[in-house]
């Protein structure tokens, strides 16, 4: 919530510019979550846009909360180096918008 919240107070002072440049940042994270596999999407899905802990995901998937872990991690990575560092503590908010 606080990143979120961090994320907000930063687009309230978006310019068109950075709006257009946002609106390329998701087209570009909906192409990268498209390339993830199932299980992949599945785990962002309701980790981020069900806001359910590791633990609830674990359970409702039959994995571990570990498994859990490596999979948001490996995902993370990956998109940091397919879309940039910078664009990295925008992917949950970024989530939320293109799973919505």
């Amino acid at each position: 919530v606080p990143l979120i919240e961090e994320v907000i107070q930063e687009l309230e002072h978006f310019s068109d510019t950075d709006w257009e440049e946002y609106e390329t940042r998701i087209r570009a994270l909906k192409a990268e979550l498209d390339r993830q596999p199932e299980r992949v999407r599945r785990v962002l899905y309701m980790r981020f846009y069900e806001q359910k802990s590791n633990q609830e995901v674990a359970e409702q998937l039959g994995i571990t909360v570990d498994g859990v872990k490596k999979i948001i991690q490996r995902s993370f990575a990956q998109m940091r180096v397919s879309l940039g560092k910078k664009m990295l503590k925008f992917v949950p908010l970024l989530l939320f918008a293109c799973m919505n």
